[in-house]
């Protein structure tokens, strides 16, 4: 069965080629203009590129990457399985692309991703929240993670700050994804900081889609007590997002300023536990060009930036609680404190 993929240029310009099982795309319809610099290729893990979250911060760094360096970007959309997924990256490699970035931690993007990278030694491939054992990826491989736990824990810090009831929530995605798993347990530090006792209410939807199953499990947290609920569900979490706003308690995002890309629930959002997914891959993109191929895992946390908290937004921070901040951002990047 042939599928569509969808190629999107720097420049916005939409783009079809037909994807596996064809074994050579034929040339895009249009291309963006020839750049002097290296062209870079990103292949998501079937997430679109306008996702309101970690996807479209990564598509903007890329972008910004390749700008820094005179280079041009496109990007493919691929179906969810590994078979697009090793399509679309052998597309850019064919093509000649200098750089191909892949993002996502499932299993099976990064597996593919590892595959592909073994077996074009010549082309500089970026993996965006992938960690693999070192003894095995190659030298062409720069996998770039992030320390979740320490976002999560400037996240609890704000929620039991703010809370007034003692209980405060976070509905996350799949239990089985360690990044989830990390940023409520860092969440869960933070808010024990605060205040010992603080009761903190955990539920997994099991999927990262259905914000249906997202805004139930919201509803049931407030109805516990939780008047502050923080969102680890991915796209899902519109729905915990929604739920908060109709119940006028407050919400917390993930991986970006969730307040500017959630616009319709912006009333209720807080604040964001923020992983800087565009600018790490920026500055891969940086340390390729200033180099030559790069390998090993790069860590983006508190100490070198690469994670964060948004501004805390629809409510004056409480007397205290920027300089909880603060000394708690100092003391993750010094490893003083360790969630």
């Amino acid at each position: 069965m042939r599928r569509m993929l969808a190629i999107l240029s720097a420049s916005a310009l939409v783009l079809a080629v037909a994807g596996p099982p064809v074994a050579a795309a034929p040339a895009p319809a249009a291309t963006s203009p020839a750049a002097a610099g290296p062209r870079m290729g990103l292949v998501t893990d079937g997430t679109a590129l306008a996702d309101r979250g970690f996807v479209e911060d990564t598509w903007a760094g890329v972008r910004a990457g390749a700008k820094a360096v005179h280079g041009s970007a496109e990007a493919i959309v691929p179906a969810a399985t590994p078979e697009a997924y090793a399509w679309a990256i052998e597309w850019f490699v064919d093509q000649g692309y200098d750089v191909v970035v892949t993002v996502g931690f499932e299993t099976l993007m990064v597996e593919t991703a590892l595959a592909e990278a073994r077996a074009h030694a010549n082309v500089q491939f970026i993996g965006v929240d992938q960690s693999v054992d070192a003894a095995g990826a190659p030298p062409n491989y720069q996998r770039l993670v992030f320390a979740e736990k320490q976002a999560g824990y400037l996240a609890g810090i704000v929620a039991a700050t703010m809370s007034t009831t003692g209980t405060v929530g976070a509905v996350g995605g799949m239990e089985t994804v360690p990044a989830v798993v990390d940023f409520i347990a860092g969440y869960r530090d933070g808010a024990a900081s605060v205040h010992a006792g603080m009761h903190v209410l955990t539920s997994y939807t099991g999927d990262f889609m259905r914000s249906g199953l997202a805004e139930t499990a919201a509803r049931g947290q407030i109805t516990q007590g939780a008047d502050v609920v923080f969102d680890v569900a991915g796209a899902a979490g519109l729905g915990v997002f929604a739920a908060a706003c109709d119940a006028r308690r407050w919400a917390i995002g993930v991986d970006v300023d969730q307040y500017l890309q959630a616009t319709a629930f912006k009333s209720c959002i807080l604040t964001s536990a923020v992983k800087r997914a565009g600018r790490a891959t920026s500055l891969a993109i940086g340390r390729f060009a200033a180099g030559g191929l790069q390998g090993g895992e790069y860590r983006n946390d508190a100490a070198n930036g690469g994670i964060g908290l948004a501004p805390i937004r629809n409510a004056k921070a409480p007397a205290g609680l920027d300089a909880k901040l603060r000394t708690a951002l100092a003391g993750l990047a010094d490893g003083s404190i360790k969630p």
